[in-house]
């Protein structure tokens, strides 16, 4: 997997009061100079950092949201640009800052200075001291074995390529019980008049927020199973820079907008307001899960809370725990409801609680959790009848027990990172880093399936299927990386869902662990390198909502000396016993 490496200046955390009070931040930050006009409130980073000749680094201003805010570094001068424009009070503003192309000419940078403008009066503040070093040179490798050109497969015994097919997610009905159309042909390749519904016709489809020129997703919307029927309000389009293509959108009336190509235009076929009715409803120690009747496949959301998030830019992204001790379950163009869910036999749940907004035409089911951060995830699918079955996922009690499932990434006509000139494929070694891993934990008493048995291609989306399929407590991807700086070297781990950022923390430190104490012991001198850090992503295996799911980046491909170190056995196997000690901590 590549990847490039920017150097992002972290932050302590945020919090954002709305309804006009002043947004709050707190940063580690800058002291203020001059207390009056309050114009800034903070500048980040502070104290002494390094920096190498034509780096970037981000700079963030905390002050005033009218204000004009200016970052000065040397000679240099650059306008820092407001994060979220809508914002009142105080809020964040930042500015990348290139470094020099010397050493030489970055010896008088200094510290950095900011001034911010607000009503025709200023203030100014430092920022950190900018102390130059020489750009980290490629690592050259500490082992001399010679690998020849061509492929390199790690030597695992024969059995480690056995594979018996894990199931798979069936494919949905388009058929409600209660209604006689199966719609996705009516008018289906119609232009967009305005007057459309639009029915999913991908087995999920990931819905992202009505913000014009953005195709980003966002942790907080849930996609929508095949079948799900709305609305139509408009069409758009983003220009999606990582990819270099336009990505365009159907917007929908329940607040969302989904890729055109997951949907299909049809008839409006005259819907009344949608109402659901409890078929039936089991609570185990480990699932609560109920059957709803509906009028028609309406689109839904699930939300857990109290959640903190990093907000900017009009959207919540990265967390620092996982902190719900509530679910609750929306349904749009519905106004009510027949039934209760029983929740006495369930250990994930202490009650259910419907509320109806005639208003809103929003019906919600709020489900307290016995334990705050328990919730492991939720599924949604439509069963034969065409019954909406949900499901709410406890953490299990042990990981004696638990089923894991582990996704090496890559595979059959797709190499990965490529490693020492061309002769180690990603592939490869996440395979082998996959196979110890499932050794280890089975070892502690875990059921452990693997997405493939071997050299096998599968997209993600068959990846993902494959998940929906076994329903594992939890979902790891491993990884190695990639960078088109070969100096990088370390580990990571990622997530998308907040109830996955536990899981990705605990490994991610694991495997720090290791890097430390066994990759490179003694070398303090690199330790910050080593730590790329738990990482908010939306990669398309971490956007799983059935259960807990992270993707792990051991370690470097494209560094020499960390691929000699990632094709040795025993340092793959310690990757693994560190793998498997961070889902116990996890589960513990």
């Amino acid at each position: 997997m590549m990847k490039k490496r920017i150097i992002i200046v972290s932050v302590a955390a945020v919090i954002l009061l709305a309804a006009g009070i002043a947004a709050l931040f707190i940063f580690t930050g800058g002291k203020t100079e001059i207390s009056e006009p309050s114009i800034i409130e903070s500048v980040s980073p502070s104290g002494e950092i390094t920096a190498s000749p034509k780096e970037k680094v981000k700079i963030m201003v905390v002050a005033m949201a009218q204000a004009q805010v200016t970052v000065r570094v040397g000679t240099q001068r650059f306008t820092a640009q407001k994060c979220d424009s809508s914002a009142q009070g105080f809020t964040a503003f930042t500015a990348t800052v290139k470094m020099p192309d010397t050493l030489e000419e970055m010896q008088s940078l200094g510290t950095v200075y900011v001034v911010a403008s607000c009503n025709g009066e200023s203030q100014f503040m430092h920022g950190a001291k900018i102390k130059p070093v020489a750009a980290q040179t490629t690592q050259k490798p500490t082992q001399t074995t010679t690998i020849p050109a061509g492929n390199y497969v790690p030597d695992l015994p024969d059995d480690a390529y056995s594979y018996s097919q894990v199931p798979t997610q069936p494919t949905t009905s388009l058929r409600g019980p209660e209604t006689g159309y199966i719609s996705p042909g009516i008018g289906a390749n119609a232009a967009f008049t305005g007057t459309q519904m639009c029915v999913v016709t991908v087995p999920y489809a990931d819905a992202r927020p009505l913000i014009a020129g953005d195709d980003t997703y966002v942790p907080y919307y849930t996609p929508l199973v095949a079948g799900t029927m709305d609305f139509v309000t408009a069409q758009s389009e983003a220009y999606n820079r990582e990819d270099e293509e336009m990505v365009y959108f159907y917007e929908l009336s329940s607040g969302r907008k989904v890729k055109r190509s997951d949907v299909q235009l049809m008839d409006n076929p005259g819907l009344g307001d949608n109402s659901l009715r409890v078929i039936s409803s089991s609570a185990s120690a480990g699932t609560l899960t109920f059957r709803l009747s509906t009028d028609w496949k309406v689109p839904y959301d699930f939300t857990y809370g109290p959640q903190n998030y990093f907000s900017a830019y009009n959207k919540k992204f990265n967390v620092s725990s996982f902190t719900a001790n509530y679910i609750r379950l929306d349904f749009y163009h519905t106004t009510g409801v027949i039934g209760e869910v029983d929740t006495s036999g369930s250990n994930v749940v202490s009650s259910a609680q419907w509320s109806v907004s005639a208003a809103e035409k929003k019906v919600s089911l709020t489900l307290p959790l016995k334990k705050t951060g328990q919730f492991y995830g939720c599924s949604v699918e439509y069963d034969s009848s065409g019954y909406m079955v949900v499901t709410i996922h406890n953490k299990p009690s042990a990981l004696s027990g638990s089923v894991i499932l582990l996704d090496p990434g890559h595979g059959g006509n797709d190499p990965g990172a490529m490693g020492i000139g061309s002769a180690v494929r990603e592939k490869d070694v996440n395979y082998a880093i996959a196979y110890y891993t499932k050794l280890a934990l089975e070892q502690k008493g875990a059921t452990v399936y693997m997405t493939r048995g071997g050299d096998t291609t599968l997209s993600l989306e068959d990846r993902k299927a494959i998940c929906r399929g076994v329903k594992p407590d939890l979902f790891l991807a491993i990884h190695c990386n990639g960078s088109e700086n070969p100096a990088n070297i370390g580990t990571s781990a990622y997530y998308y869902k907040p109830y996955s950022q536990p899981l990705a923390r605990n490994v991610y430190e694991e495997l720090l662990s290791v890097f430390k104490n066994n990759l490179y012991p003694g070398r303090t001198d690199i330790y910050d390198a080593l730590a790329d850090g738990t990482i908010y992503y939306p990669f398309s295996v971490t956007r799983i909502e059935d259960c807990p799911s992270v993707l792990i980046e051991v370690g470097y491909m494209t560094n020499d000396e960390e691929c000699y170190k990632l094709i040795d056995a025993g340092n793959e196997q310690l990757f693994a016993a560190a793998i498997a000690r961070g889902v116990e901590r996890t589960l513990s």
